[in-house]
Order: C-alpha cells, then sequence, then structure tokens
C-alpha cells in the first residue's frame, strides 16, 4: 500500500462524480498511481495533522502504526476521518 499527503485536492463534477488531485511528476509514488484501479481519499481534521505530516513523509514504512480498514475495492480508508471516498480511475 502506498499514500500519499495532496496539497492539491479538487471536486471537478457532481454528476458524475469526479475529483482531481496533483501529484508531482517526480514523485515515488506516481507509477503505482498510474497503474492503479482504484485509490481512496482520506479528509483528515485539524487534530489529525500527524497523518498529513507521516503521508508527506517520503520512503517511510507510512501505515505502521495508522488504523485503517479495507473497503470494497481493497483500498485503505482511515478510521476517524472527516470523509472518506473510494475511487476508480
Amino acid at each position: 500500500m502506498i499514500g500519499i499527503t495532496a496539497n492539491s485536492f479538487n471536486s471537478v463534477s457532481l454528476d458524475p462524480p469526479l475529483v482531481l488531485f496533483s501529484l508531482d511528476r517526480r514523485a515515488y509514488s506516481l507509477a503505482a498511481f498510474h497503474s492503479a484501479g482504484h485509490f481512496a481519499i482520506n479528509v483528515l481534521g485539524d487534530d489529525q495533522r500527524h497523518l498529513s505530516v507521516i503521508f508527506a513523509t517520503p520512503l517511510i514504512d507510512k501505515w505502521e502504526n495508522v488504523h485503517y480498514e479495507l473497503w470494497n475495492t481493497g483500498c485503505p480508508i482511515l478510521t476517524d476521518t472527516l470523509a472518506n471516498f473510494e475511487c476508480k480511475t
């Protein structure tokens, strides 16, 4: 599993529901996102800043001690967040 902190996330359309996030072309995780059929978006609250820092740090085990569950597509969904989205590319 991979995880990132996205600094840019936008709703593109409500019907159909479409979202957009930007990822640097040099990002270690770029190839994984290109080949993934699904991904999850977890919207963090102010009190979850530590999770944002963890997922922004390159080349560490980002999932160690992070509470999550797997939804229908097998994407990791963080627990106790403001919102979660399971997305198809």
